[in-house]
């Protein structure tokens, strides 16, 4: 086995290269690296919403949960446009990116870029998201039962179950809710 070590530089190179050839995972890791200033020049969140969308567009939906949230806060992009983040994550549920499920799950609860807040659509779309595996998901929708909102009533035993779920998955504050609801269970 023969091992090469390349510089950010060249790490940046690469994904550039492969990005330009079409693979759109690539280009959201891309923009990831400019959105946060890893291991490029300069960090520039207009060129990782470009980057984003164009993973977006081409399949990649965490692509579209990443450009959601950047019209969410108005990062990177002309302007703030929740709306626009809701269609995003949307499409990235959609597509089963449950990172985006919980964000848009996110957005109705807080009734952002929506009509109006809908808990009932959110709970659905939180247990979408910890069905899926997104651990945040189960610990929102822990919050929903424990308090008994957008769901059929409230259930703290359901609460614990779904915190321990998260805390399984390396959910730390779901792990300090599940230990505080029961703090004698295993």
């Amino acid at each position: 086995i023969c091992v090469v070590k390349l510089d950010s530089n060249q790490v940046v190179e690469l994904l550039q290269k492969a990005c330009s050839g079409g693979d759109m995972a690539l280009c959201r890791d891309l923009g990831w690296r400019y959105e946060t200033g890893t291991g490029v020049d300069v960090k520039d969140e207009s060129r990782a919403a470009e980057l984003y969308q164009k993973a977006c567009d081409g399949g990649e939906v965490s692509g579209c949960t990443h450009l959601g949230g950047m019209y969410k806060n108005g990062t990177g992009v002309e302007k703030k446009d929740e709306k626009r983040a809701v269609e995003l994550y949307q499409k990235a549920c959609d597509g089963g990116e449950m990172t985006g499920c919980n964000n848009l799950a996110d957005m109705y609860l807080k009734g952002r870029g929506v009509d109006r807040v809908d808990n009932k659509r959110a709970a659905e779309l939180f247990q979408k998201a910890c069905d899926g595996g997104e651990m945040i998901g189960c610990s929102n929708l822990g919050g929903m039962y424990l308090n008994g909102i957008g769901v059929d009533r409230r259930d703290e035993n359901r609460a614990i179950e779904l915190y321990k779920k998260a805390c399984a998955m390396g959910n730390k504050d779901a792990c300090i809710e599940r230990q505080r609801l029961a703090p004698n269970s295993p």
